[in-house]
């Protein structure tokens, strides 16, 4: 995003579904969502940036038919002298954590060893 954006564009919005999409055949499907709000501390209200660019991302994914429930906010404000370039500290991230049942995940995201 760009420098005190906080409205999510079309290929955003496509990015999103696609996640979604992804992770509705995976352990993932029902699992929490974390939303990380990023903004650089040069901004005007970094943190407020920050927490609105992860409520655009929230408002969006239950539109999407997302619960609120699943979903979790966080924000992260990236200092000056971060070694983090500076395209990069106006962003979303965006986290499906794999679901397991009352017994615990046997194997969550569907991953297999190498044959020896």
């Amino acid at each position: 995003m760009e420098r005190n954006v906080i409205s999510l564009s079309n290929y955003d919005r496509l990015k999103l579904a696609d996640l979604l999409v992804t992770a509705r055949d995976s352990p993932a499907k029902d699992g929490p969502v974390v939303i990380y709000g990023l903004a650089d501390d040069r901004e005007r209200g970094a943190e407020t940036i920050a927490r609105s660019r992860a409520q655009s991302v929230s408002d969006y994914l239950q539109s999407l038919g997302v619960t609120s429930n699943r979903i979790n906010i966080d924000t992260k404000i990236w200092r000056t002298s971060s070694p983090v370039p500076t395209h990069e500290r106006n962003q979303i991230e965006v986290e499906i954590v794999p679901s397991c049942g009352p017994d615990g995940c046997e194997n969550p995201c569907g991953i297999t060893e190498p044959k020896k």
